[in-house]
């Protein structure tokens, strides 16, 4: 008997959340606009996720020193965007955007049910937001390594986590689950802007 009590109480969970999800899923919405970017002229794509707007693309703006393409090669970046340390990162927000708080991505991530699949699934390129983490980019370390392709998307936040580190999402393709985390500021992450 309780064996049964615990499958319906284990369904009902699974319902809720998915409704959960549902719920949040109607509220995202292409913005049916993109956004230029005055200082170099690219163009990116936007989406609307509950009364937020993201870019749905990485940031690719040269910011000088501390922003690199993958392998130094052009291409990459024209494909997958820039790569920034921290310090560039929360420099290389366009006027009106800006680098998405620890908080921000929490936020995020908890629309989507606050379940680490569910995220995961809606947050992927193809997925169902529509935000399109591309698991392809990978990073590049403090001694000037890349590492990580194919492993996973990561973005900078703008949260500090001590002197050293700081906080960043990390999309992971290998568990499959989404969760925030810290890493050493002089390593090198794509961004994702959120409108101010």
């Amino acid at each position: 008997m309780s064996a049964m009590r615990n499958k319906r109480g284990f369904r009902m969970i699974q319902f809720t959340q998915w409704l959960a999800l549902a719920v949040m899923l109607t509220a995202v919405t292409s913005c049916g606009k993109s956004f230029t970017d005055s200082r170099d002229g690219k163009v990116y794509k936007t989406i609307k996720i509950g009364d937020r707007v993201w870019m749905a693309e990485n940031l690719n703006f040269d910011a000088g020193e501390g922003s690199y393409c993958f392998n130094d090669d052009s291409l990459n970046c024209e494909k997958h965007g820039r790569l920034y340390t921290w310090d560039a990162a929360v420099k290389a927000a366009p006027a009106g955007w800006h680098v998405p708080s620890k908080e921000e991505w929490e936020t995020l991530i908890s629309s989507f049910g606050g379940i680490d699949s569910i995220a995961y699934s809606q947050m992927i390129q193809g997925g169902g937001s529509g935000f399109n983490a591309l698991p392809g980019i990978g990073s590049r370390d403090q001694s000037g390594n890349y590492l990580d392709v194919g492993k996973g998307a990561y973005f900078w936040s703008s949260t500090e986590d001590g002197d050293k580190d700081a906080w960043f999402c990390v999309v992971s393709k290998i568990r499959q689950k989404v969760h925030v985390v810290s890493r050493n500021k002089k390593d090198a992450f794509p961004v994702r802007c959120l409108k101010d």
